[in-house]
């Protein structure tokens, strides 16, 4: 089964929401991007969608324009008027999720835009509902009025490169699925730290960038084989921090590829 969300660009923060919200009883959110707000609401969703998918209906109510499922409903406060919204929020959280017996997740985008009279509104919704709803909200600004309610999260912001290894039009699958191949061959056939090691040689003479392989090993490992996907996830995650700056890639290469072997094969 693949994650759709760790095929993201920040699948690492993504990994962190997900390790929280799958807890029914999660505090409440607050993301923060100083770039591309607009995108992080659907980050955010490919995450809510792989604990509890739900089909979403784009909506207008009037003046009122939001999209929703069985689960969440997302509003953005650009589009609409603060006195509407309000109204509407007001509603979903005086109601239980009946369908899913389990809370409202209200996603409101760019609160930023919000007056201080809005806010204040926003901050008693959020104070008297916590048992019929949860709150995402979407900001480009860090420092928010509202952040002593909710717990932020940083989507950092990502270099020309970091985007064009993750852009997966570019990438070099054919050498990277031949050299995975051979290693789910000799994880089956043949494993010995020799041949783990040739492997590990092979990867920096194609000189494939780090972060690249890895997220394509991690998801073939985990559509291939039946193991834990977040032990995988973290472990991937673990080895991609320590390849940074790091001049000893063969070496955890080695290092990652025996850990792996061990996880498949208990």
């Amino acid at each position: 089964m693949e994650i759709e969300y760790l095929n993201d660009e920040h699948y690492k923060v993504l990994d962190k929401i997900y390790n929280i919200i799958k807890n029914k009883d999660h505090c409440n959110l607050l993301l923060y991007s100083r770039n591309n707000v607009e995108s992080i609401k659907n980050k955010f969703l490919k995450v809510l969608q792989f604990i509890e998918p739900s089909n979403k209906q784009n909506k207008i109510n009037g003046e009122f324009i939001y999209e929703s499922s069985e689960i969440y409903y997302s509003i953005n406060c650009k589009l609409n008027k603060p006195e509407i919204m309000i109204d509407f929020i007001k509603e979903i959280t005086n109601t239980f999720n009946y369908y899913t017996c389990n809370k409202h997740y209200i996603i409101l985008e760019n609160t930023q835009l919000l007056n201080i009279k809005t806010t204040e509104k926003l901050k008693k919704i959020i104070e008297n509902s916590f048992q019929t709803s949860k709150f995402i909200l979407i900001s480009d600004k860090y420092t928010h009025s509202l952040s002593s309610y909710l717990l932020t999260i940083v989507f950092p912001s990502l270099s020309k490169y970091d985007k064009k290894i993750y852009n997966h039009c570019n990438f070099k699958l054919k050498p990277i699925n031949e050299i995975i191949k051979k290693i789910f061959d000799v994880y089956e056939n043949n494993f010995t730290i020799k041949n783990i090691r040739d492997i590990s040689y092979k990867i920096k003479e194609l000189a494939i960038p780090t972060t690249e392989f890895l997220i394509i090993f991690m998801n073939e490992i985990i559509n291939v084989y039946n193991v834990n996907i977040y032990e995988i996830v973290h472990l991937i995650t673990l080895y991609d921090t320590l390849f940074l700056n790091s001049f000893r890639d063969i070496i955890y290469y080695e290092s990652l590829f025996i850990k792996i072997y061990k996880i498949i094969k208990t």
